[in-house]
């Protein structure tokens, strides 16, 4: 059985194609669809429908578009951006228009999760690697806790690469502890070893 999300996902995303080729006027789709339609377009990788959406007004950082749909009231209980959503998905072109459109590209979402954190835990070497270039922080918490977790060894050189850049910054890193989750300063000379 396939989840009422997923499904809502995958019917955006094909009505994307169709409606972008024979329409022209988007103006009719309310916040909440054009969200829809901007997730499902990011999920899939299609650039087309992203760049038609952020043309005609969609947010690129979907706040605004998931906050409130056509009558004012709040749309369900879960954000996920949509440059999370490609960096997940390793779609760098997509990345690319969002911030090109203005993203956020250390937007926090759920408990703190960046599409960089969530570009680590998904294993997207080329997402995580677009994103640390374009000036993601390294050093958020949720960031470096992924990176804790993470088994790519690709993946943990191109982040520790890019902490050591950050010169003499104490870094505020969450770490596991027997009575749950505390907080632990490491400063960049304890991140580097010397």
């Amino acid at each position: 059985m396939i989840p009422i999300r997923r499904l809502a996902t995958l019917a955006a995303t094909m009505v994307c194609g169709v409606i972008f080729t024979s329409c022209s006027n988007l103006t009719r789709i309310s916040a909440v669809e054009r969200f829809q339609l901007l997730r499902g377009a990011c999920l899939a990788g299609d650039e087309r429908s992203v760049e038609i959406l952020l043309s005609r007004g969609a947010d690129p950082d979907g706040w605004k578009d998931w906050e409130t749909d056509s009558i004012g009231g709040r749309y369900g209980d879960e954000f996920s951006s949509p440059m999370a959503l490609a960096a997940s998905r390793g779609h760098v072109a997509i990345i690319e228009l969002l911030l090109k459109s203005g993203a956020n590209i250390d937007q926090k979402e759920g408990e703190g999760d960046t599409p960089l954190s969530v570009a680590i835990w998904s294993g997207q070497k080329e997402s995580v690697s677009v994103l640390i270039e374009r000036g993601a922080d390294p050093t958020v918490p949720l960031v470096l806790r992924s990176l804790e977790r993470s088994t790519n060894a690709e993946i943990k050189g191109i982040v520790e690469e890019a902490i050591k850049k950050k010169p003499n910054q104490a870094l505020q890193t969450t770490s596991v502890t027997r009575s749950g989750f505390g907080k632990v300063l490491v400063s960049d000379r304890q991140m580097r070893g010397v």
